[in-house]
């Protein structure tokens, strides 16, 4: 685990089924219950790209 990292929940999350984000450096996903899996990185483009996406589906 990179030093610094802060994984963080979503609120929106249900017990048996969540992801953790690390915004400290690239943007960083994990299962967080398995986190000794590893975890998926994005360049900031892509990340951005990403919630864009979200947040547009929601309007």
């Amino acid at each position: 685990m990179a030093v610094g990292s802060q994984w963080r929940k979503s609120s929106y999350s249900e017990p048996n089924a969540c992801v953790e984000v690390d915004l400290s450096t690239s943007p960083r996903v994990r299962d967080s219950r398995n986190t000794s899996a590893g975890h998926l990185q994005f360049s900031i483009p892509a990340w951005r790209c990403f919630i864009h996406s979200l947040k547009g589906s929601r309007e």
